[in-house]
């Protein structure tokens, strides 16, 4: 958040880059003072002592002044802890508050997992019956079931360069701990799944997590909005997919036996947050918001797949359908290596446009306009689904009165980009 909010010119991105310039210089300085303590130069010494002395009395000031300054800024990039009591007042009666907590091994103490519920009315902390290791098996095993890309066999996969031979190791890695984990293959080969064959999802799996999970606080949680802030391997999770009753079947052969289970996201709504903190943070922007309008959507930009030959996005400019033919299943023997979707600092634009096109995203886009009752105005599809476009509204004061901005397109995992942890400074 800090190394984007630098890259601006407004006055914030000026304290910004200049208390990032100074925690660089305290990193160095602290060095230079660990080399002159270890080779006995007092001199030296003194003088990092008193440049740090200096820079930790600016670092002091910049956070005072981005607390009174841009206080928004400072509760999201720096928050301080709430108390119990606090939390409660920004939730509303019908929210519950879920953290999660991994607590590791520590000497002859065993690892363990705790939950922390607090709604409007109570707070209750519980220990879950399973630790973080096995918690993390649980996860990918239910990503297993949710990621095709998992399965794909890369044993054909190029090997030339180092990159090349690292992410053909890693993914047989991950197929193989697939197939440990559910002691199972996809029902075809991933070369071959048809539209109506599926990937081994394990619903009594997902059951069982969901029981550990919140079986201790089904009643508290009931009919709630779930504000959850995980931890370790639940940060992988898609809450949604956890399964609120006994399946009848563990592994369905077919889609259509996913279609009755039940699914926590059919019983409650699931907001994902960074942190408790963050909660303020995004409850105080949302009452100081002066926005007019109540939504805008981007999705189905204008990809033309692997081949370069996939025109579905240009079928679906608007949210009138147009009769187009419904959506295939893209064929999986064109998946390969995960790509590495940077040049530099910038996004490979061409490496982009060859991913699939997702015209059920339109459907999803205009299915929520309408929901909240947005004109089709404010949902932009294909040729309008642009960086330029999103740029130009977001100069023209457009994205900032709006309440909701919904981006349905292609996601990008942090270990897809190469620009992860770069430029970001830690204090500690």
């Amino acid at each position: 958040m800090s190394a984007r909010f630098a890259l601006g010119s407004t006055p914030l991105a000026a304290v910004v880059r200049e208390q990032q310039d100074l925690i660089a210089r305290q990193q160095a300085e602290d060095s230079r003072l660990l080399a002159a303590i270890g080779r006995g130069d007092t001199h030296l010494t003194e003088q990092s002592r008193a440049t740090l002395s200096e820079i930790s009395a600016k670092l002091s000031s910049i956070d005072i002044r981005l607390g009174t300054e841009f206080p928004q800024y400072a509760d999201m990039s720096e928050p301080k802890p709430l108390s119990i009591a606090d939390t409660q007042l920004l939730l509303a009666r019908d929210e519950a508050l879920m953290l999660f907590l991994d607590i590791p091994r520590t000497y002859s103490l065993p690892e363990e997992s705790l939950g922390f519920l607090v709604t409007r009315e109570t707070f209750r902390w519980f220990r879950i019956p399973i630790g973080p290791r096995a918690l993390g098996s649980q996860v990918a095993a239910l990503r297993c079931g949710l990621d095709e890309t998992l399965w794909l066999d890369a044993t054909d996969w190029p090997q030339a360069t180092e990159e090349q031979l690292r992410q053909r190791t890693a993914q047989i890695a991950h197929r193989k701990r697939c197939e440990a984990l559910l002691k199972a293959t996809p029902r075809a080969e991933v070369s071959g799944l048809g539209p109506n064959q599926v990937l081994p999802f394990d619903l009594e799996r997902a059951n069982k997590l969901y029981q550990a999970l919140f079986g201790q606080i089904e009643e508290l949680i009931k009919n709630k909005h779930l504000l959850m802030v995980p931890a370790g391997p639940l940060t992988a999770l898609p809450f949604h997919v956890l399964i609120t009753q006994k399946p009848r079947t563990a592994l369905p052969t077919q889609s259509d036996g996913y279609g009755d289970a039940a699914w926590l996201a059919k019983r409650n709504a699931i907001t994902v947050l960074p942190s408790v903190a963050s909660l303020k943070a995004v409850r105080s922007i949302a009452k100081t918001s002066k926005a007019t309008y109540s939504f805008i959507g981007f999705g189905d930009p204008l990809l033309v797949g692997p081949s370069g030959t996939d025109k579905r996005a240009w079928t679906r400019q608007n949210c009138t359908p147009s009769g187009s033919a419904p959506l295939q299943i893209a064929a999986r023997s064109s998946l390969g290596p995960i790509p590495n979707f940077f040049r530099g600092r910038l996004a490979d634009v061409q490496l982009i446009r060859h991913q699939y096109p997702l015209p059920e995203t339109a459907d999803e886009l205009c299915a929520v306009a309408h929901a909240i009752g947005a004109p089709e105005s404010s949902v932009f599809l294909g040729e309008k689904a642009t960086e330029t476009i999103i740029k130009d509204l977001s100069a023209s004061g457009k994205l900032s009165d709006v309440h909701v901005v919904h981006f349905a397109t292609h996601g990008l995992l942090a270990s897809e980009s190469s620009l992860v942890g770069s430029s970001v400074a830690s204090r500690h």
